[in-house]
C-alpha cells in the first residue's frame, strides 16, 4: 500500500512536511483525524510509476498509497500520520479502504488500459492476519470483472520473517489465483538469504538504503548487485526503489535490475490525473 515515499515512516520526522498543516500534539488528537479522515472520505489514491528497465513492456506498473487531508484540505505528509496508524492498528483499516476504492475505480477504467496495467499493493503484518482480508479482495475482483493479474501484492520482509508460515501459504495461495508477489525491502534483514527460498516471490525490490548510495559506497553497491544476481538465479524480477538521479539510474539500468521507481523517475500523483494522461 504504501509507495517509497511513505518508507519514511520508519524514521518518521518530528514535524510535518508542510509547515501550515496543523499541529497535533497527541496520538489521541491524530488517531481521530485519521479516523474521521477514512470516515469521511477525505482519503485520495496515488500511484508512482515503476519503469521497466532490461526490455521494452507494454504494461505499466504502479504503486499504490493512499493520502489523507485534514478538514482544511491539507495534505497530511505519511510519515506523520503512518506511525500512529501502525501503533494503533489503523492500518487495516487504512488498507481496506485503499482496496476497496482502488477496485472501484479500476472497474471505471477502460478494458486495455486495464489489462495493460498492474497495481501493486502492500500487505501491512496486520492484514495478513486477517483471515478474510485477502479473500474479500478476491470475491470483489470476481464481482468486477477484474483479472487478478491486474493486481500484484507487496509483503515487506519484516513482516514476512514475523509471519513466515502464513506469509509463505497466503503467497502460495494467491499466486494459485493468478496474482503476483512483491517481496519488499528484500536484504534489510540478517536471515533474509536463508528466509528467501520459503516465500515463493515474483519480484524483489531492492532497499532505497542501499540504492542511494551505491556510488559512493562499495559495500551497498555490492549489496545491490548480490542481491540482483540471486534473484537472476531464482528466476525472480527486480525492482530499484528510490532512484532519485540521472546517476543512479544509469547504474541499476548498466546492472541489468529489471525495473525502477523513485522521484527521479516519477512523483507520486492522485490516481485520476496518472490515468487521464496515459
Amino acid at each position: 500500500m504504501f509507495s517509497s515515499d511513505w518508507k519514511a515512516h520508519r524514521n518518521p520526522s518530528p514535524t510535518p512536511d508542510n509547515p501550515k498543516l496543523v499541529r497535533l500534539t497527541s496520538d489521541v488528537e491524530w488517531i481521530q483525524l485519521i479516523e474521521n479522515a477514512i470516515s469521511d472520505n477525505r482519503c485520495a489514491l496515488y500511484l508512482q510509476d515503476v519503469i521497466s528497465l532490461a526490455e521494452p513492456d507494454s504494461r505499466r506498473y504502479y504503486e499504490v498509497s493512499v493520502r489523507l487531508f485534514d478538514p482544511n484540505g491539507r495534505v497530511i505528509p505519511p510519515s506523520v500520520f503512518l506511525p500512529v496508524a501502525e501503533r494503533y492498528y489503523l492500518l487495516p483499516d487504512l488498507d481496506r479502504w485503499l482496496v476497496e476504492n482502488l477496485l472501484e475505480s479500476l472497474a471505471k477504467i477502460e478494458a486495455d488500459l486495464l489489462n495493460n496495467s498492474s497495481f501493486a499493493i502492500n500487505l501491512s503484518r496486520h492484514s495478513i492476519n486477517k483471515v478474510d482480508f485477502v479473500s474479500r479482495i478476491h470475491q470483489q475482483l470476481k464481482q468486477l470483472d477484474i483479472s487478478p493479474e491486474v493486481i500484484c501484492f507487496e509483503i515487506n520482509e519484516t513482516v514476512a520473517l514475523s509471519n513466515l508460515e502464513i506469509a509463505s501459504d497466503l503467497i502460495t495461495y494467491l499466486q494459485s489465483l493468478g496474482y503476483y508477489f512483491t517481496l519488499d525491502d528484500f536484504g534489510r534483514g540478517l536471515s533474509s538469504l536463508s528466509y528467501l527460498k520459503h516465500l515463493p516471490v515474483d519480484y524483489i525490490k531492492i532497499p532505497g538504503i542501499f540504492i542511494r548510495n551505491m556510488l559512493n559506497d562499495l559495500t551497498d553497491r555490492s549489496i545491490v548487485e548480490m542481491i540482483h544476481y540471486l534473484a537472476q538465479k531464482m528466476g525472480l524480477k527486480t525492482i530499484a526503489e528510490d532512484v532519485e538521479t540521472e546517476a543512479i539510474f544509469q547504474s541499476v539500468k548498466a546492472l541489468g535490475i529489471n525495473y525502477a521507481q523513485g522521484y527521479y523517475l516519477s512523483r507520486p500523483q492522485p490516481f485520476e490525473k496518472v490515468l487521464r494522461s496515459e
